[in-house]
This record gives structure tokens, sequence and C-alpha cells, in this order.
């Protein structure tokens, strides 16, 4: 595993070691339990000590303080009247130290002796690749602290970020360059100097461009396609990965190139790194909206906007024409005071009409989960619901294509609609009632404005879980780069409440959702091919070009289950895919495999439980540098050209 406690055991072992060696015989009554005057200690040796823990604690631009929890082995002759004899120590200990790093030396300042402690408390705490220890709560406070040093007048004034001053203010130049064909690559950020190659799209050219360390990259088009509020929020993403991870960077440098990894070795840890890369994603994600929308000023806004609604309704019902709108309920013109708030914020701060929403949603306006809805290519009319009644996994509004799907998987729901006479109307399944339901004059059925205020009373919620991601979404290769995609491919299971229970952690979460993803996959290779291309939601053209098969044979392994497929075409699906280990092995099970002790076997066992996340082609590689033939025609040609 590439982390820092390797480092210091394999660069720092050795000083650790003679540093006890001239330290322990000296202090060795302060350090034990047992009191000999110093004549009568004779032989002192240290056998062995492993370093067991590492806590870190981020002090500086490029100082850390360390704590390594240490486990010895000493071995102590004492001399007495009655005679000699030797006893054998085990003594736990932290070793204070600080530590300098850069991206490319690193030093380890003096050290020093102190009581064992099973946990130590920092104030900026890192993990073992140096990647900030955030969780979910301090996600206001730690907004707080960087702006008060980078923009502190948000704070005080409540106006907008610009975020671009925001980047020059932490010495980040912003540029804008056509890095992906779709806009799929919103942002970059860079640690480190090197040349781009850019996409020509349209109006952009191809070019070889020079980027700087420091240097933040937003595609042009950003705006036009997504609004300058998903503009503004990719720069603010990418200037607190710049912020908060900056030391992970430069330890992912000096790894790679002082340490000499290899690209095996690499490929190897690969894993764990994926997942630090995932953490320091949630990190950007969910700090961009407390920067852009610091909570106190959020608040202050909110209450600001919905005073403003209820002034402009007030005015409006007192014209005669209008005095219906002084006939809401109380409910009602809270609904429509947030959602004038949530327009009000995104317009005046800048953000996208998503980001301000999520944001009321964390800071506990739980109305706000009933509007702005986006639902098959539309808002949905917004709703209300006795306040915690819904949980934030859940929602009460669903496609109808994932309707559809449910209604087949759910027997549960089946009854529901059969015996209880519920309907599915306007994205919500609703009892089918007068009080709640209406026919208009064009014969069309809408929810009564009743329903919509009283949605727990009368529709279904359904529980919302994030099954797999069929490909990362960021990038962290130990290149200098991190990049932002929201091209999302992430994919839901809706199900009825009853069916679904609740999750404790994201590690027994993903447990279960591996659970249900093998219970549901059929005991035949062509609908279980076919099932995973739908849960993973790409087209047939992409899957044929992950997996680097023609489509004639994309069919036969969807279609036809009177075929013998090769072993190599499964693997190359399995791979090209990215699937879980487990769902490959019973994928290789339908297709009549059994992966044994031969070496191929051996390596394909190997790439698909260290590596299937890579991508064929990176597998590929791995295969190639073993001497072993490659998966399918495309890297068959790549490599025999290499040569």
């Amino acid at each position: 595993m590439l982390s820092f406690k390797q480092l210091i055991k394999t660069e720092y072992t050795d000083e650790i070691k003679d540093w006890l060696e001239s330290y322990i015989p000296n202090h060795l009554n302060e350090l034990t339990d047992l009191h000999y005057p110093n004549e009568s200690i004779g032989h002192i040796k240290l056998l062995d000590f492993d370093i067991i823990k590492l806590f870190i604690n981020d002090i500086g631009p490029y100082l850390l303080d360390i704590t390594i929890q240490i486990r010895q082995r000493w071995q102590v002759s004492v001399y007495e009247e009655d005679g000699s004899y030797g006893f054998t120590g085990h003594p736990w200990a932290n070793l204070q130290t600080q530590f300098r790093i850069g991206e490319d030396f690193h030093e380890m300042g003096a050290l020093s002796y102190g009581k064992y402690s099973e946990k130590v408390d920092h104030v900026y705490p890192l993990d073992d690749q140096l990647v900030p220890i955030i969780h979910k709560g301090q996600n206001d406070e730690i907004a707080s602290e960087i702006l008060k040093i980078v923009y502190p007048e948000v704070l005080e004034n409540g106006k907008a970020i610009n975020p671009l001053a925001f980047a020059h203010r932490i010495k980040l130049d912003v540029k804008e360059l056509v890095l992906s064909e779709d806009c799929s690559i919103h942002g970059q950020v860079y640690f480190r100097d090197c040349e781009v190659e850019t996409m020509e799209i349209q109006h952009y050219p191809k070019e070889i461009v020079s980027i700087e360390k420091g240097t933040v990259v937003i595609d042009p088009r950003l705006k036009e396609l997504k609004g300058t509020g998903a503009y503004n929020n990719t720069i603010i993403h990418e200037c607190i990965h710049w912020i908060l991870h900056y030391k992970a960077a430069m330890f992912g440098e000096l790894v790679h190139s002082n340490m000499q990894i290899d690209e095996e070795t690499f490929l190897h840890n690969f894993n764990q790194t994926h997942q630090e890369n995932a953490f320091m994603e949630v990190h950007a994600r969910s700090l961009a909206p407390c920067i852009l929308l610091p909570r106190e000023v959020c608040i202050t806004k909110v209450e600001e906007y919905q005073i403003e609604h209820q002034n402009i309704s007030d005015l409006l019902g007192s014209i005669k024409e209008l005095q219906h709108l002084q006939e809401k309920s109380e409910l009602e013109k809270k609904v429509a005071q947030i959602h004038w708030a949530i327009f009000q914020i995104a317009q005046n701060f800048n953000v996208p009409i998503v980001t301000a929403k999520i944001r009321l949603i964390d800071l506990g306006y739980e109305e706000a989960i009933g509007v702005l809805n986006y639902v098959d290519g539309s808002y949905v009319e917004d709703y209300a619901f006795s306040r915690g009644s819904l949980k934030r996994n859940q929602t009460f509004s669903l496609k109808y294509d994932d309707f559809i799907d449910l209604l087949d998987s759910s027997e549960e729901l089946g009854r529901k609609l059969s015996g209880e006479n519920y309907v599915y109307v306007e994205s919500h399944v609703i009892k089918n009632d007068s009080k709640y339901l209406y026919e208009t004059i064009n014969g069309e059925i809408n929810l009564t404005d009743y329903a919509r205020y009283h949605m727990d009373e009368c529709c279904l919620p359904f529980n919302v879980k994030l099954m797999s991601t069929t490909r990362s979404q960021l990038h962290f290769l130990y290149l200098g780069v991190l990049y932002h995609s929201q091209r999302s491919r992430l994919q839901f299971s809706l199900a009825y409440p009853e069916d679904v229970e609740d999750k404790t952690s994201f590690l027994r979460e993903e447990q279960d959702n591996l659970y249900e993803l093998l219970k549901n996959i059929p005991n035949n290779l062509p609908e279980a091919i076919s099932y995973i291309i739908k849960l993973y939601d790409y087209t047939v053209e992409e899957v044929a070009e992950l997996c680097d098969l023609s489509d004639r044979k994309l069919r036969q392994l969807k279609n036809q289950d009177d075929i013998e497929h090769s072993l190599d075409v499964i693997m190359q699906f399995c791979l090209g895919m990215s699937l879980p280990p487990h769902i490959s092995f019973k994928i290789l099970r339908l297709a009549g495999y059994e992966l044994r002790s031969t070496p191929r076997d051996v390596m394909y066992q190997t790439l698909l439980f260290s590596h299937s996340n890579l991508g064929l082609h990176a597998c590929n590689k791995i295969l190639y540098s073993q001497n072993f033939n490659v998966l399918g025609r495309t890297d068959k040609h790549y490599f025999e050209n290499a040569e």
C-alpha cells in the first residue's frame, strides 16, 4: 500500500532503531515498573520493534506533527547478590516528531519518547496518504475557517463570492481549455507543470498547451451547457482540492518518483489510491456549497427571502382578483417561500438551483425536499409532507421507467396497487381517491391541492440507495492532476420501504448492495449480461468499445444461450465493464468456467480481484508485461506495433 507509514518503515527504521538504542538504556527505570540501581543493570539489547500506527496532524505548508505508535522487545540483564537473571520487556510507546515533506524531499525531525496512548487527538488529522480526515458535521466549520483566511468579506457582508478572485487569492491561475469531447470533465487542477493535449471540438482547435503548477482548467462550454452556477461551482471545487489535498499530491509525487515505484507495483496499489481519491472528491463536492453558501449567510438570506416573498404575496393578495392567494394554508405559503428562496439564492450567489436546494436541505429546511424535483424532463409540482415523515434517502417522486421496473420486481408494491388501489400519477404512486385526485375538463388525472401538501398521507415513499459506479469519476494517478467530472453514471435502486432496511455505515451499505446485485442477477448468461448492461446504463456501443467486442459477439452474449464463449471473451466483458470480483466470478460460472491453479488462470484471478477497476487496457498492460496473451484485437495490434 502506498502509505506514509510505509514511507517511515522504508526510510526511517534504522534511524528510529539507533535512537531507541541510545535513549532506552539511559531511561530504563523511567520507562518500566522495575527499579534497579544503575550498577545492577547489565546488558541491554533491543531485539526488535514494530511500527503499529501513525497519527498525523497537519501543522503547516510543508510540516507534519507525527505520533509513531510502536511496540518494542528488549532483553535486559540484571545482577543481584543472589545471582543474575534476564527478562524481556515488551513496552509500547508513542514517539513524537515533526516531519517536513515536499514534492522532492522528506525529513524527520528529532524524536521524543512519550507515554503510550491508543488514541491521539489532532486538530487537523490526516490519513495514511495525507488526505484530511473530515467528518460531515465538520464541513461548515472547515468552510468557515477557509473563508476567514481567503475571502472574509463574504462572512461580513453576505455578498456572493467571485470564484475567479477566490482562486487568485490562493495563487491559482484559471484557464479555459477543452479536455473532453462531451464536456464530461468540467475542470482540473494541476499540482505540477505538464503539457496537455486539448480536444478538437467545433471552434476549439487541437493543440499542445503548457500548463504550470497551480492552474485550474475549466471547460469553456460549461457556462453554455450547464450555466454560470455550474462554472462557478467547478472553480471552487478545484480550489478546495488545492487547499485540502496539496500534501496528498506532494506525497504522491514523492512516492512515485523518489521511492522508485514501478508500474506493476503502482497498479497493484491503485485500488487503495482510488479509495483515497473518492474521499478527496467527497471533500470537494460537499465543501464547495459550504464555501459558496456559508451557513450563517445562507440562513440569513433564506429568512430575508421568506419575508420578501410574504410581502409580495400580501401585496398581491390585496388585489381583489388575487385574493385567493391569501387563502393558502401556512404550509403552502412556507413551501412557496422556500421555492422563492432557492431561486433567489441560486440567482444572487451564482450557484446551480440543485446546489441551492441541497444546501437548504442540509441546513434543516425540510420543505426544500418537496420543491424543484426534476423528473422525466420537467419539474414536478411542489409538494409537502409532515416533518420527519420522509428520510433523506427517500423520495415521493420517481421516473415512469423506474416505476415499471419496480412494479415487475416488488410483490409488495404490486399488492399495494391491486389491493389498496394505488395509481401512478404525476411521478407519484398515490391512493386512487377523490380526496387526492381529480379529473380535468381535458380528461387528465391530477393531484388535488390537499394531496400535494399531505404527501405522507396519500403517497408511497421509496428508498433510494447507491448501487455502484461504473467507472472512476476521479483520477489521481500521481500525475499531479485532480479531475472534476459530473458525467456521473451512478446507479440507483428504488425499493418500497418495507423491503429496504436502513444502512448504518458505508461498508454495510456496499455489502448489502453487492448482495442484492448478486441475488438479482439472472442465472442464465445472456440474461445476466443484459441485466448488467441495463443496470450500468451503458449503450451497446459503449459496452462494445469498453470490452473490445464486436457487435456480433456482444449480441451473442446478450441473446443466445446455445453458444459457447471462450474464456477470453468472458474476461474481456468482466474487465472491460470493471465489474466487482464477486459479479465477475458469477458471470464466469454461468459461462461454464472455473479458474484453476494454472499460471494463466491465476493471473486472471489476480486481475479480477485487484485490478478490474482499471479497465481492459490497463489489465492488458499487466498481461503483456507478464508474457501472457492480451485480450481483444485492439490491444493485440497495439502491443504488436509497439514492438
